[in-house]
């Protein structure tokens, strides 16, 4: 049974905006009667609305052309796209991006009975420009609004066969009931399914992962993400002895790649390392089957045995970070455009000069107002800076004190009998070490015998056909991420490192390598006063270098295409750049 969709996200152009700041502007534009050209004053307005958009982030433009009931409705709708041109134009020509802009020319259908009112002809002589705006921040948030798009869900009835058709190509079959809460029982209702393809190393970046297996350098044939939960949220998976039934579309099937899960590790678990199951990903060529090759020991799991590790969350004398958000700075209005507007019988009797002098009543308490929202704003950024440069002291002088409290990895130094504690972690993680280099040369000696024999049959059995080569094909016997994949081979490697042109290079941004040829693709680490360096890169390999930075809320760009040569250091030129030319970049490696 085919899977019916159920899609919550959006397209391409959706965001993320939980994780963003957000900001809607407004500004209504007006022209004289059967006229689409710009006054001087209305292109000063729209001068001034363009210098705000181009401080954003990234944006969505809508424009809102209108005109008075007089004239037939031809030509007003004619008229009011007309107007719509005029600023859209303008905006063009101040370096605003409008080819993703709505337009509607709603000509007379907003204006009513104004025929004889000359004050309610003017206003409907006008197109509104609304700007949804958004800044980003940091390169969490700009991540997260590229991630994103990428999230497809799905509901699944867990009773019946189930066929899941990504976006990307991707087919994954559910058999009936395979699925169970972590504590083993059985689920009953609808079952909610996220999948998430990541076949193209631009779809990699959007996520932030990378093609390394225990420091060694992978060639991806893509990844993916498959999760389910129950309708009451709880996290589901597979029953024993089930597995989901997957097919992954290539360009080029390469014969000897494995299947990969992603364990996480790093501070908080926030990064993935792949891990080999050595369960081949195969077109219709019979599998290549191989034991588990040894995991590499951590030296974290000794120290846990013999040492205390510092409990940095429930130490009460840690600063806490100060919760007061950035005041926004108030803007001052536009004192021209405030009127008094009489209603009712005020406009039959209130002469000229009253309305004038309510006019100048209205801007003066305009003006007070905006005083005291300034004094406000300034008050506010007092006390946030205050309360800042006191958490950076703070945090400073509590640093001083761990250093004398907890060793480089963690553990408490003043713990008891620490220096004969470490020494029993060195040594059962030396002997631990000696072992799994042992059993490291016998299982590369182990897979080249596998790989040869392998190699023999595939010869004996000769070419496959053209549909086969375009699909992996493979089993997935946990939920979470996996990963198609094969070691690159040992070449020579070398040291390349990128720096931001003409200024320091700073933490924060990220930074990755891709050999395109081979789908690999690295996250370039920071080093202080280094910039950003990364070990062992293939020598002579095609390789491209793209960085993504959060500077003042906007994004900015660098990307630059080389041949790896010894000790390479790179030139990060940013430009600022929407999220749609980020996505396009993306899309176009």
């Amino acid at each position: 049974m085919r899977l019916s969709l159920l899609f919550l996200l959006g397209g391409l152009l959706s965001l993320s905006l939980m994780a963003q700041q957000s900001e809607k502007l407004e500004l209504a534009i007006y022209f004289e009667t059967a006229s689409a050209e710009l006054t001087p004053t209305s292109q000063s307005s729209l001068n001034a609305l363009s210098n705000q958009i181009q401080g954003m982030g990234d944006y969505r433009l809508e424009l809102r052309a209108h005109t008075d009931s007089r004239g037939t409705n031809t030509y007003n709708d004619q008229l009011a796209q007309r107007r719509a041109r005029s600023v859209a134009h303008f905006l063009k020509t101040q370096g605003v991006t409008t080819d993703d802009m709505q337009t509607l020319a709603l000509g007379e259908s907003l204006a009513g009975d104004d025929t004889d009112n000359e004050d309610r002809q003017q206003e409907n002589r006008r197109v509104d420009v609304v700007i949804q705006g958004w800044f980003w921040q940091g390169v969490g948030s700009l991540q997260d609004s590229l991630a994103n798009p990428l999230v497809q869900r799905y509901t699944l009835d867990p009773n019946e066969d189930q066929l899941i058709e990504g976006e990307k190509g991707g087919r994954f079959f559910v058999s009936a009931n395979s699925f169970v809460t972590f504590d083993g029982q059985e689920v009953n209702g609808p079952v909610n399914v996220e999948l998430t393809e990541c076949y193209s190393l631009g779809d990699m970046i959007s996520l932030g992962l990378t093609t390394t297996a225990q420091d060694r350098l992978l060639e991806s044939g893509g990844m993916l993400r498959l999760t389910a939960t129950s309708a009451d949220g709880r996290p589901l998976t597979l029953k024993d002895g089930r597995s989901i039934g997957a097919a992954v579309p290539t360009p080029t099937f390469q014969q000897d790649m494995s299947l990969f899960y992603g364990q996480a590790h790093g501070e908080n678990e926030g990064e993935l390392d792949w891990v080999d199951t050595e369960a081949p990903v195969q077109s219709q060529l019979p599998q290549l089957r191989m034991a588990p090759a040894p995991g590499r020991p951590i030296w974290t799991l000794y120290g846990q045995k013999f040492l205390s590790e510092y409990d940095y969350e429930n130490d009460p004398r840690r600063p806490i970070e100060p919760t007061m958000r950035k005041p926004i700075r108030p803007r001052e209005p536009n004192y021209e455009k405030v009127f008094y507007h009489p209603k009712g019988l005020q406009k039959l009797f209130m002469g000229k000069a009253k309305q004038d002098q309510l006019t100048a009543d209205k801007r003066e308490e305009r003006r007070e107002r905006y005083t005291r929202n300034m004094e406000r704003y300034e008050q506010r950024t007092n006390e946030y800076h205050r309360l800042w440069d006191k958490y950076r002291s703070d945090s400073e002088e509590y640093a001083v004190i761990i250093s004398n409290e907890v060793d480089e990895r963690g553990f408490l130094i003043n713990g008891p009998n620490y220096l004969v504690n470490k020494s029993k972690a060195d040594e059962a993680f030396e002997q631990a070490m000696i072992k799994y280099h042992v059993d490291s040369i016998r299982y590369e000696k182990y897979r080249a015998y596998k790989m040869n024999e392998y190699e023999r049959q595939m010869e004996a059995l000769g070419t496959v056909d053209a549909n086969s080569l375009s699909t992996y094909f493979f089993n997935l016997n946990r939920m979470g991420w996996a990963n198609i994949d094969r070691f690159l081979k040992e070449t020579e490697t070398t040291i390349l490192a990128a720096k931001e042109e003409g200024g320091n290079t700073e933490a924060g941004a990220m930074v990755f390598l891709m050999i395109p040829e081979r789908n690999i693709i690295l996250r370039m680490p920071y080093y202080e006063d280094a910039g950003y360096i990364l070990r062992r890169v293939p020598v002579g390999e095609k390789a491209k270098v793209l960085a993504l930075k959060v500077e003042d809320q906007k994004a900015f760009i660098a990307s630059q295409e080389v041949i790896v040569t010894d000790d390479l250091i790179l030139a990060l030129d940013y430009q600022p750049g929407r999220l749609r030319d980020i996505r396009a970049e993306l899309e176009a490696i």
